[in-house]
């Protein structure tokens, strides 16, 4: 199945993983941007991304990115019978001179459900 990737970040690195879970991932990101525009703005730009995605012959979405985006693709992916799916990341704590922070590892993909 071929997924867009609606996340904000290239997903090059994972592309054998993804490849191993029976997906063709888009290497580059299509992810929403938001920087302060309205519920409705945000819901429009969450159609168009979902049509562009149609358009490249996605037939399942990756999603990424703030929360209120990806239930609004979501939502709209569920109504046209879209797959929607996110990455089940493991996260291992790493200590590097001090400061601490999240390695984040591919542990698979999660199919995602909505429910109307």
């Amino acid at each position: 199945m071929k997924l867009a990737n609606l996340t904000l970040h290239s997903q090059e690195k994972y592309k054998k993983d993804f490849a191993r879970e029976g997906f063709d991932i888009e290497i580059e990101p299509h992810g929403i941007v938001v920087n302060g525009q309205k519920p409705e703005e945000i819901r429009k730009m969450a159609k168009e991304a979902v049509e562009d995605a149609i358009r490249r012959g996605c037939e399942g979405f990756l999603l990424g990115g703030r929360t209120d985006v990806a239930i609004y693709i979501s939502e709209i992916a569920q109504k046209k019978g879209i797959p929607c799916f996110v990455v089940n990341t493991k996260r291992v704590r790493v200590w590097d001179r001090g400061n601490e922070f999240f390695k984040f590892n591919f542990g698979g993909v999660i199919r995602i459900c909505i429910s109307s």
